[in-house]
């Protein structure tokens, strides 16, 4: 009986094991969809029927649009604090074929019809692109010209 269970027992740790491995070695999760996150492509702004670049950002991928805290350091101790509710919210910035156009807002004015993709950049790879002012990242719409 005690061999019984010592069996039992082994069998399910080699199979948790097993099991802990498998999901090592296995690619990231992607959602069921197969939807890129930081991504929108041609076709998935064609099937939505959309006026401007924002309202598809907007309807797909709100996330890309979430703008960041601001804080600021306080003298030279270190310590952190956010600036008032007012400006304390830094916004996504927004480039068409790699030319900066300034914030999000400013994807209403590009026709949805002429966009071939949408790509988000977190604040950290925009940062190292294009310098400092991407605490939010970056939004890239690349045209179809």
């Amino acid at each position: 009986m005690v061999n019984e269970t010592w069996r039992g027992l082994a069998t399910g740790l080699l199979l948790v094991a097993s099991l802990a491995c498998a999901s090592a070695n296995a690619p990231p999760a992607s959602p069921s969809s197969g939807v890129s996150s930081d991504l929108i492509t041609l076709a998935e702004i064609e099937r939505g029927n959309f006026r401007t670049a924002l309202q598809a950002v907007e309807s797909l991928r709100p996330n890309m649009l979430r703008q960041r805290a601001l804080t600021l350091r306080q003298g030279g101790t270190g310590n952190r604090m956010a600036t008032s509710a007012s400006d304390a919210r830094v916004p996504v910035v927004a480039y068409v074929d790699d030319v900066r156009v300034g914030d999000a807002s400013r994807l209403a004015e590009i026709p949805a019809v002429t966009v071939r993709e949408i790509r988000y950049v977190n604040a950290r790879e925009a940062t190292t692109r294009w310098g400092t002012n991407h605490a939010s990242g970056a939004i890239l719409v690349y045209t179809k010209r």
